[in-house]
């Protein structure tokens, strides 16, 4: 006859993978971080990330730690050159 389902509890899907700030940058300008990264690598210019409200910045110095975020009104944007550990 019919018997009865299994109780036991199924294991917890783990949580999703957090996206790193680097990868939240190069999908905002449609590529992969290395992409990204050997892209810039020279430029005087490069993307920048807000590290309190991760608001992407279009320029920054390379150098860039603490550039000015207009949406939380500090100064918190670090540059994808600091950020990868390339400066």
């Amino acid at each position: 006859m019919n018997e009865p389902l299994a109780t036991e509890a199924l294991p917890a899907a783990p949580p999703p993978k957090k996206k790193s700030r680097l990868q939240l940058v190069a999908e905002d300008l449609g590529m992969e971080v290395m992409e990204m990264l050997e892209q810039y690598a020279t430029d005087s210019v490069v993307p920048g990330i807000c590290v309190r409200c991760n608001a992407v910045h279009d320029s920054c110095e390379p150098d860039a730690e603490d550039c000015w975020c207009d949406e939380c009104d500090a100064g918190t944007v670090k540059s994808i050159l600091v950020l990868a550990g390339v400066i």
